[in-house]
């Protein structure tokens, strides 16, 4: 029983910090991503330019096509991140666990069953 709630609690708190990494990650770069950014000015108006071509000379519908790439790509940076944090928190763990095993006692079994066993 132990180890099953052990597993519930580790799978619950990757789940947690994935979750809310992410989130947190994708905000940060979204912070960058605006109409200062002379850089991804130039990009979007590339993309759009590229997505308008190729839908016909829509201009809106390409500058949506390359919004949703851009919020695609951005997603996909954010996981990256999260997902390095996340095996950081493990690796940290694994060090915490490993210096506490020279602490541990070895039990021994008993030398004789006890009276009340059955």
């Amino acid at each position: 029983m132990a180890r099953n709630l052990g597993g519930a609690i580790g799978i619950a708190a990757c789940a947690t910090i994935l979750n809310d990494r992410t989130n947190l990650h994708f905000l940060r770069l979204a912070d960058h991503l605006n109409a200062t950014n002379t850089a991804l000015t130039e990009l979007m108006t590339r993309v759009g330019a590229i997505y308008s071509d190729a839908m016909g000379g829509d201009t809106v519908a390409g500058q949506t096509a390359a919004f949703k790439q851009l919020w695609v790509l951005t997603w996909r940076e954010a996981q990256v991140q999260t997902f390095s944090d996340a095996v950081w928190i493990i690796f940290v763990c694994f060090v915490i666990a490993t210096a506490m095993v020279p602490l541990m006692r070895k039990v021994a079994p008993p030398k004789a069953p006890t009276a009340d066993a059955h």
